[in-house]
């Protein structure tokens, strides 16, 4: 009976230890991911010129407001400060601008974040291919209102 129990009940442990590896290994590759994802946003020459961080020092260092749609990573950086991201509106001081991620999505291999950035009115949106662990940008929109 025990070798029985060795021979059928370790093997579906070790089985069922692989397949939640499994799932952690892609919940750690779509976090890294999306802190990709945002660092090509913070990169994006399109958006820097809507920053004025000559002209208003007090933008600085960038607040993010996530939404919970991605966690906060160290390392992303804008204007040579690390980024505040704060996973809602509600927790941004009072007059503090801030760069809203409206959502990000993946799915298969094609990846959209959409943000605004409200001190300036503008609304925008990255698309990027996915190859393997590559992120390609395929189509921008940046658009004041």
């Amino acid at each position: 009976m025990y070798k029985f129990l060795i021979r059928i009940i370790i093997p579906v442990f070790i089985l069922a230890g692989c397949a939640g590896s499994d799932e952690k290994n892609k919940a750690d590759e779509a976090v890294l991911l999306k802190h990709e994802i945002i660092e090509e946003l913070l990169d994006n020459p399109g958006l820097d010129s809507y920053f004025y961080i000559d002209i208003f020092p007090q933008r600085k260092p960038l607040v993010i407001v996530s939404n919970g749609l991605f966690q906060a990573e160290p390392g992303l950086t804008k204007f040579g400060r690390p980024v505040i991201v704060l996973d809602d509106k509600r927790l941004v001081d009072p007059g503090k601008p801030y760069l809203d991620i409206i959502s990000l999505n993946i799915e298969d291999n094609l990846a959209e974040v959409r943000f605004s950035y409200p001190p300036e009115g503008i609304v925008g949106t990255l698309l990027f291919q996915v190859t393997g662990e590559k992120l390609n940008l395929i189509g921008q929109s940046i658009i004041e209102r």
